[in-house]
């Protein structure tokens, strides 16, 4: 494993380029109902960031409960559109 230890001994991620990839049941984006109730992926961002990481990507895809939970029956095609979104920019960040 390679990186420095800092104060701590934990290896940092200091030149790391790190990507998180984020499933979401539905949508906490804005005007959506739950707008706003999002604390992972800050989350996510702000620890990668504490350990040295300057390219800090996340990859989110939406309503992935859709067609599965009752409901949400609507939000097919947007789930549809979210999770192809989701692997271009996948596709694209490991290029």
């Amino acid at each position: 494993m390679s990186g420095t230890l800092d104060a701590s001994g934990a290896r940092g991620l200091t030149g790391k380029k790190v990507t998180f990839v984020v499933a979401q049941g539905g949508s906490y984006a804005e005007g959506a109902p739950r707008e706003g109730w999002d604390y992972a992926t800050g989350y996510l961002k702000l620890i990668a960031t504490a350990l040295g990481a300057t390219d800090v990507e996340i990859i989110l895809a939406e309503f992935t409960l859709a067609g599965i939970a009752p409901g949400m029956e609507s939000f097919v095609d947007a789930k549809a559109a979210s999770i192809e979104s989701a692997r271009q920019a996948a596709r694209n960040r490991a290029a």
